[in-house]
C-alpha cells in the first residue's frame, strides 16, 4: 500500500511539475521537448491527432498484407481524398486565414473528404492499385526535393512537372505489375511515417512538404536543409526497404486479393 501511495505521489508531483498547455482561441498548444530546429514552432491538439492518423495510416499501408483488399480501397481512398482536400484548404485560404477554429479546420475537412473517399473507393475495384502507384510517384518525387536548400528544383513550374511525370509513371506501372504498387505503398507509407514523426521533433522536414504543395503567397515557408533532414532522408530509404519487406513477407495475402481482383 506503501508503494502504491508513494508512486501516486511521484506522478502527481511530475504533472504538477510539468508545464502547462498554453491555450488560445480555437487551439491548445502542448509543451514538446523534442522540438529540434526552434523557430517559433508549437505544437497544437490538432496536429497531435493529425500526426497520429497520419502514423496510423503509414503502419496500416505497411502491412497491408494483413487483411482483406477492400479495407486497403478504403485506406487508399481515405489517404488520396483527404491529402487533396489539405492542399486545396492551404492553398486557397484567404489572407485573413479561417478564423479561431483554423487548425480544426485544418484536421475536420481532410477526414471528412476521407471518409467520403472510403465511399467512393468502394465502388471501384482496379483504381486503388493505380492510386498507390500515384502515390508512391508523388512521395518519390517529394524525397527527391528535399535534398537542397529552398528545393532541389527551384522553379514552381519544374517541381510541378517532376511531381507530375513521377505520379503519371507511378500510376502505369502500379497498373502493369504487382511489384510497382507495392514498391508505392512502401514509398507512401515510409514518406508518411517519416512527416507524422516530424510532426513531433519538428526537424525542418515536413516544409519540404508544404514548401512544395502549398503555393499560397499568405503561408511564408521556408525549406532549409539541417544534419536532421539529412538523417530523415536517409532513414526514409530504409524504411521503404523495410515496408517493402514487409508486404512480401504478407505476399500470399497480397497476391490473393491481387488475383481476385483481375478474376473479378
Amino acid at each position: 500500500m506503501f508503494t502504491v501511495l508513494t508512486i501516486t505521489f511521484m506522478i502527481f508531483r511530475t504533472l504538477l511539475a510539468a508545464p502547462l498547455p498554453r491555450a488560445e482561441d480555437g487551439v491548445y498548444y502542448l509543451p514538446d521537448n523534442a522540438i529540434v530546429l526552434d523557430d517559433g514552432y508549437e505544437l497544437s491538439i490538432q496536429g497531435v491527432l493529425g500526426a497520429i492518423i497520419i502514423l496510423i495510416c503509414a503502419l496500416l499501408l505497411w502491412f497491408r498484407g494483413l487483411y482483406s483488399f477492400k479495407l486497403v480501397q478504403g485506406l487508399v481512398g481515405f489517404i488520396t481524398l483527404g491529402f487533396i482536400a489539405w492542399v486545396l484548404l492551404a492553398n486557397f485560404e484567404p489572407a485573413g486565414t479561417f478564423g479561431h477554429n483554423r487548425w480544426t479546420i485544418y484536421l475536420t475537412v481532410p477526414i471528412a473528404c476521407g471518409i467520403v473517399g472510403i465511399l467512393l473507393m468502394s465502388c471501384t475495384l482496379h483504381m486503388y492499385l493505380i492510386l498507390l502507384g500515384g502515390l508512391g510517384g508523388l512521395a518519390a518525387g517529394l524525397w527527391v526535393l528535399g535534398w537542397r536548400d529552398h528545393l532541389s528544383i527551384q522553379s514552381d513550374y519544374g517541381r510541378a512537372i517532376l511531381l507530375v511525370i513521377l505520379v503519371v509513371v507511378g500510376c502505369t506501372l502500379a497498373a502493369l505489375d504487382q511489384f510497382f504498387h507495392m514498391m508505392g505503398t512502401a514509398i507512401t507509407g515510409a514518406y508518411m511515417l517519416m512527416l507524422g514523426l516530424d510532426v513531433f521533433f519538428h526537424t525542418g522536414f515536413t516544409y519540404c512538404f508544404t514548401a512544395t504543395l502549398d503555393s499560397n503567397p499568405h503561408h511564408a515557408t521556408e525549406y532549409r536543409t539541417t544534419r536532421e533532414t539529412y538523417i530523415i532522408q536517409s532513414v526514409l530509404i530504409v524504411a521503404t526497404l523495410a515496408g517493402l519487406i514487409a508486404q512480401i513477407c504478407f505476399g500470399v495475402a497480397v497476391s490473393g486479393a491481387f488475383m481476385n481482383i483481375l478474376d473479378a
